[in-house]
């Protein structure tokens, strides 16, 4: 959700677009038109992402141009990044890594002096499920979208804990 209505990420062109403008649908051209590198979060603040072999980067952009970027790096290859939200004074990332033999998520929280936090948290996932809709950032909780062949389940990750 950004600051003034749904906004989506256009695949494969990686840019975000509004879905509505005065509550009404865009169309593809107007979408088009509107498409933007960098995903609104406020009137003030936009999330930059990029993802390239095994190197993130993260920026938040103001007014005034860059506030804060880190550059995370893996030693096994990346995926998606699935969350990138502002979040006290940085950001709150999940980013997909993997090997042939299995893949996970990594929950990191990224201040001003670089990594505060980090935490492995298993796919749980069995049926497919759309890019970054498996997590969501909450007051200071992350909650994982997953599922089983039973059904699904939500789980909550609290990054306040001490």
């Amino acid at each position: 959700m950004g600051p003034d209505g749904p906004v989506v990420k256009q695949l494969p062109s990686e840019q975000w677009v509004p879905a509505v403008e005065d509550g009404t649908s865009l169309g593809v051209r107007a979408q088009a038109l509107a498409a933007e590198s960098a995903r609104p979060v406020s009137n003030a603040r936009d999330v930059v992402v990029l993802r390239d072999g095994d190197e993130a980067r993260i920026a938040l952009v103001g007014a005034g141009g860059v506030e804060r970027a880190w550059r995370v790096h893996s030693a096994t290859p990346i995926g998606e990044i699935q969350l990138a939200e502002p979040y006290g004074d940085g950001v709150v990332l999940v980013i997909r890594s993997y090997t042939d033999e299995r893949s996970e998520f990594t929950v990191a929280r990224l201040g001003a002096r670089g990594l505060v936090s980090a935490f492995a948290v298993a796919s749980a996932d069995w049926a497919e499920t759309a890019p970054l809709s498996r997590f969501r950032l909450a007051g200071s909780s992350v909650y994982q979208l997953g599922s089983t062949p039973d059904g699904v389940s939500i789980d909550r990750f609290d990054l306040e804990v001490r």
